[in-house]
């Protein structure tokens, strides 16, 4: 089976995708997601109508901590935290 149609997006900011996503039916993913994502299309088990890719949004990759707490964004991966690339602020 193949995945139903549906339309890609890559917006050049975290406004531009929150737009397109209040639009629309869509499917927040960044590419790491892709292996998961891919089957689930082609099995039909989810059909959206739109997949927006957010990883190339630097918010979402950057660390904030103080003394009590650490907020780390979305598209931080364990590789980052491992290898030290991820610094909190």
């Amino acid at each position: 089976m193949k995945a139903a149609a549906f339309a890609y997006e890559r917006p050049a900011d975290l406004n531009a995708a929150l737009a397109l996503m209040a639009m629309r039916t869509a499917w927040p993913r960044s590419s790491q997601e892709a292996s998961h994502l891919v089957p689930m299309l082609n099995l039909r088990l989810v059909e959206p109508d739109l997949i927006v890719i957010y990883q190339d949004f630097p918010k979402l990759k950057q660390a904030e901590g103080s003394s009590d707490e650490l907020v780390v964004g979305a598209c931080i991966t364990h590789g980052d935290i491992e290898d030290g690339r991820i610094y909190p602020t």
